[in-house]
């Protein structure tokens, strides 16, 4: 079991006596308090582990009283600058540092009352007072009553969701829900005076061995802490968080977001026309975290849920360079890369961001907003049901300058919307914002400040990129059936074989200008691309045909994307992997490259102890220069004065 030093807990205590003499945490905490979610840095704290690592013996102990030495007399050297072993180590502590997030404690007692360990499953028991923090992936199912996670309300009934809960995000918090009197059978007894009651049981999908091909996310879905408690071993992946724990953190949620996604939740439902909300704000302010609650909330009073992404970088459903269009149909309980979809229509930009071709990336979201008015909206249920498809639209963290413009764009192409706001200070929530009316367009809630918590910057935007690549790639996307495979590397994985000359229409580099044409199987080769449904019908009398100006969104939807593991010219195939079924392959006629790469980890051979880095194709650590040594970069965006005359 994880310890915590003498320093720690009587800090901790201090804080959990002051903190009880108030009603709420939230009532007391500012917006910034509350985006950092209450971490800390103890000097003192560290200094005395510290002092306790130095009476040790063990190797890793050593070399970090070591560092630590090394550091103190460099640091008294001024004969120089920092080389780069100094900021290498500085990096390993930095990364070392034990951060403690208050919140991030669980207020729930384990006992005959309120807990039941079965061999396959747990059942636990909510009182209106009780919250429990979890880490890991499971299974649940809310027996009696209703349940509070990642801010969404989840009532009884048959339906088993899927949480995620990876360590390299906040961690969910299980509470009692609102008053539901719904009860289904199979509730225990000794449960049953609590206000909810749920069940736990394993998630078996094949992701927790992830770090098979991602070593940075390696323990991404295992204990944050060494042992184990007595009986939660019954969910294997399954780990509480009962008391105080190193670099994990509580999925917090500001006043100014539930109270906006409840006032969203309302006006959608009186109003007769599609309700459309927007989110706008700065990258890292917290933006599809929002996106996900909306969704959810909106979801407790609409069977379906239609959610456009913009923002090409950080994309919720699949990788990054595709605007799309989802249809959902269940709750979110997770980050973005735990839930890829087919999409019910996308666009490819073929770039992380818009600033290279923003006509073409406002255009291919003004199409996908009209296939929404036209196809999904008054879109008819199974059941008869003619309640209009709410639309959430996630937009890119570009809101200055040429990002304005393209903000305004996406705007003018919604029509009647509701504007959500990210902004740095919002007045707490009043009985009153409750009660607005559908003619108040635009909401503003509390900006996350991400970028200012320590214990998110472990990870960059790149690296949650690489993460959703690689975790697509190794998914198998059926309907209802999600899982992944990691058992392999990409290497060795059976690809698809298609032959480029009679099953595809054409092929589409962007910005390929400079890649000729006979050029153009090897500038394919070993990349990503998209699988294009539809376009031009093309006679292609048995060649390969080329078009890079490809824009008939009209006519096109990308089903996905895929990799194109090898080409052999002699049979004209290409030897493709990707998630998707064969039966969605086989309506598959266009591919198109772009500026989207696989990460370097995926290229490799991971089960190859002994690589020879040297002699694996594709990857070199050598520097080219000259003429041709880097990519050239088209803008589409510059606008040139006019003359004067």
């Amino acid at each position: 079991m994880v310890g915590l030093s003498a320093i720690a807990k009587r800090k901790l205590e201090r804080t959990r006596s002051a903190e009880a003499t108030t009603s709420s945490i939230q009532d007391d905490v500012d917006a910034e308090d509350i985006a950092i979610n209450a971490f800390f840095v103890d000097s003192a704290i560290v200094e005395e582990q510290q002092d306790i690592e130095s009476r040790s013996d063990t190797p890793r102990k050593t070399r970090k009283k070591s560092k630590a030495t090394s550091s103190t007399t460099k640091l008294g050297d001024k004969s120089g600058s920092d080389s780069t072993e100094d900021v290498t180590q500085r990096r390993k502590r930095k990364q070392k540092a034990q951060h403690y997030d208050y919140n991030c404690v669980s207020n729930f007692g384990t006992s005959e009352n309120t807990t039941l360990f079965d061999s396959e499953s747990i059942y636990l028991g909510f009182d209106n007072h009780a919250s429990l923090i979890l880490a890991g992936k499971f299974r649940l199912q809310v027996l009696k009553g209703s349940l509070d996670i990642f801010g969404t309300t989840i009532n009884a009934s048959e339906v088993v969701h899927s949480v995620y809960a990876p360590t390299c995000y906040p961690l969910p918090t299980l509470s009692a829900g609102t008053d539901n009197p719904t009860t289904l059978e199979g509730v225990p007894p000794a449960l049953a005076h609590n206000n909810a009651v749920v069940r736990l049981s394993e998630l078996k999908d094949g992701l927790e061995t992830l770090g098979n091909a991602l070593p940075d996310f390696k323990n991404t879905f295992e204990a944050p802490y060494e042992g184990s408690y007595e009986g939660w071993n019954a969910v294997k992946g399954l780990y509480p968080i009962l008391e105080s724990t190193s670099n994990v953190y509580a999925y917090l949620l500001p006043p100014s977001w539930t109270s906006a996604a409840n006032i969203a939740r309302e006006n959608s439902f009186r109003s007769a026309e599609p309700y459309i909300a927007i989110v706008k704000g700065w990258k890292n302010t917290g933006k599809s975290a929002f996106s996900r609650l909306l969704s959810n909330t909106l979801k407790n009073s609409h069977k379906k849920v239609a959610y456009l992404e913009c923002d090409i970088g950080q994309s919720e459903f699949m990788p990054s360079g595709c605007v799309s269009l989802h249809l959902l149909d269940e709750y979110l309980l997770g980050p973005a890369f735990t839930h890829p979809r087919i999409p019910a229509k996308a666009h490819f930009i073929g770039d992380v961001s818009p600033v290279n071709d923003p006509s073409n990336y406002v255009d291919a979201i003004k199409d996908l907003i009209e296939h929404y008015h036209s196809h999904i909206a008054h879109s008819l249920s199974e059941d008869g049901d003619y309640t209009p498809i709410p639309l959430v639209i996630n937009t890119q963290g570009w809101i200055k300058g040429l990002g304005a413009e393209l903000l305004e764009g996406i705007l003018a192409a919604a029509g009647t919307y509701n504007l959500v706001e990210m902004s740095a200070f919002v007045e707490q929530p009043s009985e009153e914002d409750n009660e607005r009316k559908d003619d108040e367009s635009t909401i503003k809630i509390d900006a996350i400040a991400t970028a200012e918590n320590p214990m998110l910057n472990r990870y960059h935007s790149a690296d949650y990129r690489n993460l959703m690549m690689s975790t697509y790639f190794h998914s198998k996307i059926q309907e209802n059936n999600l899982s992944w495979d990691f058992s392999l590397p990409l290497t060795h994985m059976v690809p698809l074989c298609v032959d480029y000359c009679d099953d595809l229409s054409y092929v589409s580099i962007i910005d390929g200008e400079d890649v000729a044409l006979k050029h153009t199987l090897m500038a394919l080769n070993a990349t990503v691309v998209a699988l294009v449904e539809g376009g031009e019908n093309v006679d292609n009398n048995g060649e390969l045909l080329r078009r890079d100006d490809l824009t008939t969104f009209k006519q096109s939807r990308v089903l996905g994307y895929g990799l194109i593991r090898a080409i052999d010219s002699n049979a004209n195939q290409l030897q493709i992997l990707t998630p998707l079924d064969v039966t969605l392959c086989r309506r598959v006629n266009v591919l198109m490259k772009g500026k989207v790469d696989l990460p370097v980890c995926s290229l490799i051979d991971w089960t190859d102890r002994d690589i020879d880095y040297a002699n694996v194709p594709y990857i070199t650590n050598e520097v080219a220069v000259g003429e041709g040594a880097q990519k050239r970069k088209v803008r589409k965006d510059i606008q040139r004065k006019a003359a004067n005359n």
